[in-house]
């Protein structure tokens, strides 16, 4: 008997109501639940359910109201970063971190960072010491949009807060009095920071190519005039700014190489190199090329998750990485390539190092700090060793 055998695809949704969808979130962690909504449509409408988001976020933050123009998914992953401490800075005063929207101080006698001060209602995600004053300022941005000035040496409420963001801030680098800040809204704005008894904060100019949210930047201030802003965001592009001494600005590259959003930007100043590195694992290296662009001429795959700080030395041929596993690898350029040096293993995950500061900008590059999620903070000293003409030491 001969037979036409026809094959359909069944509606999912006849049998996965969303209760049952309600049920599985409540099982699995918000990350696999981000990867279920890439099986197919139907689960990636699902995976975007407010109210899945709202019970993520209002397990994790109790006490956190909602930010005002957010959906829950962009509060939940905006705010996530901040669940660990982060953001690792050194003041006369000891180390400063932050954890979810309190700012930490951990003193010299101290294990553990102690608290500070508080008052954002997002998650802090970087601290900037404003080291040019007497006395020294901490600078912190968060994801409610907001960038807060507080004295170092004392424990009252903040000087100066001003909302620049229309979501939250992401991330910033102060140069002198030039404030700059990237945002969960896809851009980045500079500003002009001024003390004259008070602080004002006045905005110059905004840098915008597209909607995901700026993840980090870093700023070569090697030209006296112009700065070139390179900046990683979550669409796994590195795009690469030119802003002139006239306020004129010019997006003049777009580089797409990594696979998911841009985690970590740093310049190497010894080897003239930009290095980035991202939640696929992967360091890049850039270099520029006769037509003063830059291009990928090296990929480092030594991690096996995602890159969470990276550390460069300007005086010498090193950098050192970490990652999500905890492990500290360092890297020496030989004859033009990068290469494996060897690693360390730290007790917990790291997601933040800091070279050791002896006095305001003035570093020690045989030191640096690891800041844990757990908080602790540990030391690590730099042995150098010579290299042969085969590049083993």
């Amino acid at each position: 008997m001969n037979s036409n055998i026809i094959l359909r695809q069944n509606n999912l949704d006849a049998y996965l109501p969303k209760d049952i969808f309600f049920e599985i979130s409540t099982i699995l962690p918000h990350n696999d639940w981000i990867t279920i909504g890439g099986v197919c449509k139907l689960w990636q409408e699902h995976s975007d359910y407010e109210i899945i988001w709202k019970r993520y976020a209002m397990n994790r933050w109790p006490d956190y109201t909602k930010l005002p123009n957010i959906s829950w998914k962009e509060h939940f992953q905006s705010n996530f970063k901040g669940s660990f401490y982060n953001s690792l800075n050194q003041s006369n005063a000891g180390f400063h971190c932050a954890k979810n929207n309190i700012l930490y101080l951990l003193k010299p006698d101290d294990t553990f960072p102690v608290l500070k001060k508080s008052s954002h209602t997002g998650s802090i995600n970087q601290i900037i010491i404003h080291s040019f004053t007497d006395p020294i300022y901490i600078i912190t941005c968060a994801s409610d949009g907001y960038v807060k000035i507080w004295n170092n040496n004392a424990d009252e409420d903040c000087l100066f807060e001003k909302k620049i963001h229309s979501k939250g801030v992401t991330c910033m680098e102060l140069i002198k009095d030039t404030l700059f800040t990237g945002g969960e809204d896809g851009s980045i704005k500079i500003w002009k920071l001024e003390f004259n008894q008070k602080y004002s904060l006045n905005f110059i100019t905004e840098l915008k190519e597209g909607e995901e949210a700026i993840t980090c930047f870093k700023i070569n201030k090697e030209n006296p005039f112009s700065h070139q802003i390179c900046s990683g965001s979550r669409d796994t592009a590195i795009r690469i700014w030119k802003l002139k001494s006239s306020g004129e600005s010019l997006l003049s590259q777009t580089l797409k190489s990594h696979q998911s959003a841009i985690t970590i930007l740093k310049m190497q100043k010894r080897t003239n190199c930009l290095i980035s590195g991202s939640i696929d694992k992967m360091i890049k290296i850039w270099s520029t090329n006769q037509n003063n662009l830059y291009e990928c001429v090296q990929t480092l795959d030594f991690h096996q998750s995602t890159i969470t700080a990276l550390i460069a030395n300007p005086l010498s041929p090193f950098f050192y990485s970490t990652d999500n596993s905890g492990h500290i690898v360092v890297w020496r350029y030989f004859e033009q390539k990068w290469y494996f040096e060897s690693t360390a293993n730290n007790n917990g995950v790291i997601y933040d190092m800091k070279f050791k500061e002896k006095r305001p900008q003035v570093f020690d590059f045989t030191h640096f700090f690891s800041l844990g999620t757990d908080g602790e903070i540990s030391g690590w000293t730099v042995e150098y060793k010579p290299v042969d003409q085969t590049g083993t030491t």
